[in-house]
């Protein structure tokens, strides 16, 4: 059922001043903005547009469905599987809500049905009407007022909800239904007639004719019917021809509002006016009076319209006008016609408003400080500078350093050009992209709003200082291409507007991933529903880096929307969010990124409320559900596996307490003795130290060491001055960590070479000494095999070739400092 969507009274001034005139338009009135194909619609073929009861747009295009959440388009796609044949069903696209959250998408012969929860189309047509009580074969399918289904099968037409079957005439075709209040039901038929009845016996109420004989045959293709309050209108197409009936749901009475020569496609009901699409624009008609309107040419700027067909019509929760076409895609009309009047320079007004700002400029102006674009005095007394760095305000003469206001605080652009004083002391500032006014109340700024090209206000710079205030409060700016003219006074009334925002989860992302319905993350589900759909979120304790997208779903003014979030147990103060805030949290489309890092387990509430005002929050709280489970380590379940397990594990060790006393005891001998032995080593090679070292006294020459005696060696070479070194208590942990090698190595080598002379180790230190004073002394190698206690330096020369594979000449030379 259509309702009527009124505005409320109500706020105070400075909200008021936030949006625009609230005289409802007429349709010449009315400035259109396209969305198609570029904008993200999947087609520019838009068929029907519908807003939902939460204030989403739902369109159907060829062989997609759209939704639009205010900054952008997702899409859905049917598949060949996803169709299910309706023989009977001649007629083009309609789109039906069922009441068990179904989206039934009709076309010629041909229906398909979305899963409105997950947003996905179903794949088993036949298992959801089996679900829903029918088990034959669907020839249509309608739905009703109420959201009841009803099917069409042979000459019988079975309600889902009720479990009834109506009798449908033999013979003719049955296009359209209706229902009223639940007490009857309506059966059109393609020969003008009409049978009502009762909803819950069955048994016929009435039958009537609506159409006379000559019209029959001209309007028995299609029908489309829209309830409001006593009856029905209902849209009957010909080949070519259409007419709009009215007809009297308690009696069958009809009367003929309009007959076309071409088709009108479907209808809309807003603020006591009928919309009426078309194929040629649209018409309006007074449900009072009933006075038509045809528009039949679309303004899309200020300078360009269009003529198009229609197929459809819709009203958002705002007010603003949908219109789908066949080829243009979307057409968008804000609720309220824009202040703003801009004149190009060929227009007379402009050149009058011109040679009014001219004159203004010639009078005595102030010395402007260095980067100053203009200067003006306000009646308290302040002076404001528009500067190429924000809007700089000084409250008195002594004060020094300025109050200073950029695009952080909600302007337009940081380059101003000029200021001007309204008649509510409010001050109108020009920039290099659009205009703001700041609304200040006793003496404080309560708030800043901008306008730009979507207000009518044109793009490109403003000229510097040119603004004035005429005698009727109108105030004229001059812009680049434009005189600009607006009055504030037309931006309230006494009455106001109560724009209520309905906040939208529009994206879900944990870890870095947008999450699906059903998707697993880590073996977990995060929702089974779309993200616009859940009401509640599960995630792992290590799935808490966690951004939540929410829309305002303000199409009107998407810029002008304040977000209040808390979350009960993380962050329990309100915390209001805006374009203008300096964390970036609610972008340039008017979408809160809402990130939350780091939660800890537990249950927790986040609340969001939206608003186009940034101190009233006329709409409760929506709230969703958070819920981070503990981890497994954690559970109860665990907490007494874990339990028995440590009680196992305490009688085990009682049980091998005692052996593993006993071999550990035996170990730390073993570890012992060989500590012991290493330390003689180590001082066995310190005592050699004065001894001359000559061929026949090491046990190596012309020995071909195995591979243990070469590992004992070299770890014994970097052991040995560490023991030396460290004449603590030493461990085998140490040792082998000297020496590079896993214990179990370690014992083995040692125990197996620690009994022999140690002659080879100590030759093999004296020749890294060799290398030392190779590398960082001028001595011969003479020299040093005296210093170093070499029996020759031929021995010495020929010790080191065996080890480095080089003299000690060649070493130096290819070493070199």
């Amino acid at each position: 059922m259509m309702t009527k969507r009124r505005l409320l009274c109500g706020w105070m001034l400075s909200l008021l001043m936030t949006t625009v005139s609230v005289v409802c338009m007429a349709g010449n009135d009315r400035m259109f903005r396209p969305y198609n194909a570029s904008d993200g619609l999947a087609d520019n073929g838009a068929q029907v547009v519908i807003c939902t009861k939460t204030g989403r747009m739902v369109i159907s295009s060829i062989g997609h469905i759209n939704f639009y959440n205010g900054s952008s388009f997702d899409h859905i796609d049917p598949h060949t599987e996803n169709i299910y044949e309706l023989p009977k069903y001649l007629g083009h696209y309609h789109l039906y809500f069922d009441k068990a959250h179904h989206l039934w998408v009709k076309d010629k012969y041909q229906v398909t049905c979305v899963n409105l929860l997950t947003e996905q189309f179903h794949r088993d047509v036949p298992g959801v009407l089996a679900e829903m009580g029918f088990k034959g074969k669907a020839e249509d399918l309608f739905v009703d007022e109420d959201g009841c289904l009803l099917i069409l099968e042979g000459n019988k037409l079975y309600n889902c909800t009720t479990k009834k079957s109506y009798p449908v005439k033999k013979g003719r075709s049955l296009i359209d239904i209706g229902s009223y209040e639940q007490t009857l039901t309506l059966l059109f038929y393609d020969d003008g007639s009409v049978e009502s009845f009762d909803h819950s016996t069955g048994k016929l109420r009435y039958a009537r004719n609506m159409l006379s004989p000559s019209q029959i045959s001209k309007y028995n293709n299609t029908s489309v019917l829209l309830y409001d309050n006593q009856g029905f209108y209902q849209i009957r197409n010909g080949e070519k021809e259409a007419i709009l009936l009215y007809i009297d749901a308690k009696t069958g009475e009809s009367r003929t509002v309009m007959e076309m020569p071409y088709h009108l496609n479907n209808m809309e009901i807003h603020e006591g006016y009928l919309y009426i699409a078309s194929e040629h624009g649209y018409w309006t008609y007074d449900l009072k009076t009933g006075e038509k309107e045809h528009t039949e040419s679309l303004r899309i700027s200020s300078t360009q319209t269009i003529e198009t067909d229609i197929n459809d019509i819709a009203f958002d929760l705002q007010g603003g006008m949908w219109v789908s076409t066949e080829k243009r895609g979307l057409l968008y009309s804000k609720p309220y016609a824009s202040p703003f009047k801009s004149y190009p320079w060929s227009d007379a007004k402009a050149m009058k408003y011109g040679a009014m700002l001219y004159q203004e400029s010639l009078k005595p102006q102030e010395k402007l400080p260095r980067r100053t674009n203009c200067s003006y005095h306000d009646s308290r007394g302040w002076r404001w500078e528009g500067s190429y760095t924000g809007l700089k305000l000084y409250k008195s003469d002594k004060q020094e350093k300025p109050i200073v206001y950029t695009t952080k605080d909600g302007l337009n652009n940081d380059v101003i050009h000029s200021i001007i004083e309204d008649n509510d002391h409010h001050l109108w500032v020009s920039t290099s992209d659009g205009i703001s006014v700041l609304l200040i109340e006793n003496g404080e700024l309560q708030n800043i709003v901008s306008y730009g090209g979507e207000d009518n206000v044109p793009r490109g710079s403003f000229s510097n200082g040119l603004a004035m205030k005429l005698e009727d409060g109108t105030i004229i700016m001059q812009n680049l291409d434009y005189i600009v003219e607006f009055n504030p006074a037309d931006f309230h009334t006494t009455k106001g507007m109560d724009i209520k925002l309905y906040p939208k989860l529009i994206r879900l992302t944990v870890n870095g991933q947008t999450i699906q319905p059903g998707m697993e993350l880590d073996g977990n589900v995060i929702i089974d529903r779309a993200p616009t759909r859940i009401k509640e979120m599960d995630v792992n304790y290590d799935q808490n880096t966690i951004i939540l997208l929410f829309s305002g779903l303000n199409y009107f003014r998407p810029t002008q929307t304040y977000y209040r979030v808390r979350i009960k147990g993380y962050m329990d103060d309100w915390q209001v969010y805006s374009v203008s805030d300096e964390n970036g949290r609610v972008d340039g489309k008017g979408l809160l990124h809402f990130p939350i890092i780091g939660i800890q387990p537990g249950n927790y509430e986040i609340e969001v409320q939206a608003s186009m005002y940034a101190d009233s929050w006329p709409v409760d709280p929506y709230v969703w559900r958070l819920s981070v489970n503990e981890p497994w380590w954690r559970m109860t379940i665990v907490y007494l596996t874990l339990g028995i397990l440590l009680l196992g594990l305490m009688v085990a060790n009682f049980v091998f307490y005692n052996k593993n006393t006993r071999m550990t005891l035996s170990r730390n001998n073993v570890e012992g003795g060989i500590l012991k032995r290493v330390k003689t080593f180590a001082t066995m090679c310190e005592k050699m130290e004065d001894d001359v070292l000559s061929p026949y006294m090491t046990d190596g020459e012309g020995h071909q060491e195995d591979e243990g005696e070469m590992t004992f060696i070299e770890a014994m070479t970097k052991i040995v001055p560490y023991v030396l070194e460290h004449q603590g208590r030493l461990s085998m942990a140490q040792l082998t960590k000297v020496a590079q090698i896993d214990i179990d190595k370690f014992y083995d080598v040692m125990s197996s070479n620690l009994y022999k002379t140690p002659r080879v180790v100590v030759l093999k230190l004296r020749l890294q000494q060799v290398v030392e004073m190779l590398l960082h002394s001028e001595k011969s190698v003479d020299e040093i095999a005296e210093e170093l206690k070499f029996a020759s330096p031929n021995y010495m020369i020929a010790s080191f070739y065996h080890q480095y594979r080089q003299t000690p000449e060649d070493y130096r030379a290819s070493n070199p400092r």
